[in-house]
């Protein structure tokens, strides 16, 4: 097969500056007069190109750069944010990608990129089934295989990647705490496993204090997780991004032996993108690696946008496996 027959795969990964780093980062790429005020005024623009050499193959993938900040993007209106993450789409269907993943907030404010459905082209991921076993994983590594006996507590349980890790960790000898907004969906969860362990679910973060290791698997400001919620020697595993957990402790967290995790990286061999994001080239987000794993494997693409069952996050991790590619542990700075 021709280098150029090879290529023809090809995805893009939508995403969006998390703050003023990243705005910092991204400077060179952007317009040269962008400001964080006047993010919002420009069109979605191509941040990377890459080709990325996998299972015998190279495959083509995009970074597209929705232009807005958290604040703006749950401040402004709806409609209006919701036209330039179509934009950013229909950008990335323009350049050819079959496959089109959803970073960060473009899969909340998207309702999970089913708004997208019917709009543009291509195949649709969140990436949700792989970061659910990419996160499980690293609870399981930072227990150091002696997690039967823990209390774990899932923040955002009702959401696609807080229910598919409870699932994921159900009946493995431990007490779950299950923390959402939906009374009714926390009661058919609990109902699903209450047979392989003890549940309890709340709809308040702060019933997490007796928790050795907190899953942080949602954006929504109501569910804010805060050091004061949780106990001295915990862990706290943050899939949320940009990070929906605050230090509101007087004493550090040295202090409190408490230590927070990166829960959605992985490193991917051969990646380079050209940012600096998390000190290492090939560390980034396990929702962008299952936009590759989809590109690669199209018997994933009947999945898409389906909320995970442990049966696809385990054989999504299985394959991101085949191919080297494996959970990142990186904690996360939480210095006020």
């Amino acid at each position: 097969m021709s280098g150029s027959a090879r290529r023809r795969k090809r995805f893009a990964f939508l995403l969006h500056p998390r703050g003023r780093a990243d705005i910092e980062r991204f400077k060179g790429r952007l317009p040269a007069d962008v400001t964080r005020a006047a993010l919002r005024d420009w069109t979605p623009v191509i941040l990377s190109r890459l080709v990325l050499p996998i299972g015998g193959d190279e495959i083509e993938g995009l970074l597209i750069v929705v232009p807005m900040t958290p604040a703006q993007l749950f401040g402004l209106p709806r409609r209006f944010v919701r036209a330039k993450i179509l934009e950013a789409a229909e950008l990335a269907a323009q350049e050819g990608c079959q496959v089109i993943g959803l970073g960060a907030l473009t899969a909340v404010l998207t309702v999970s990129g089913q708004w997208l459905v019917g709009r543009v082209p291509g195949v649709l991921t969140t990436g949700n089934a792989y970061t659910a076993a990419v996160t499980v994983e690293l609870v399981r590594a930072l227990a150091g295989g002696k997690l039967a006996g823990s209390t774990v507590a899932i923040v955002g349980a009702t959401g696609s990647v807080g229910q598919c890790c409870a699932r994921l960790l159900s009946g493995a000898r431990i007490s779950l705490i299950l923390i959402g907004r939906n009374v009714h969906q926390l009661e058919m969860l609990e109902a699903d496993l209450t047979e392989r362990g003890p549940v309890r679910t709340s709809t308040k973060p702060d019933a997490v204090g007796g928790a050795d290791y907190v899953v942080l698997a949602t954006a929504a400001p109501e569910m804010t997780l805060r050091s004061s919620d949780i106990r001295d020697g915990s862990t706290v595993i943050d899939v949320s991004e940009p990070t929906n957990f605050e230090w509101n402790s007087e004493r550090r967290p040295e202090a409190r032996r408490i230590s927070v995790c990166h829960g959605g990286l992985v490193r991917i061999p051969e990646l380079r993108l050209g940012l600096d994001l998390y000190g290492a080239p090939d560390i980034f987000h396990s929702c962008f690696a299952e936009s590759v794993l989809m590109t690669v494997d199209p018997g994933f693409r009947d999945h898409q946008l389906a909320r995970p069952t442990p049966q696809i996050a385990r054989r999504m991790a299985s394959l991101a496996a085949s191919y080297g590619i494996a959970p990142a542990t990186l904690r996360r700075d939480i210095s006020r």
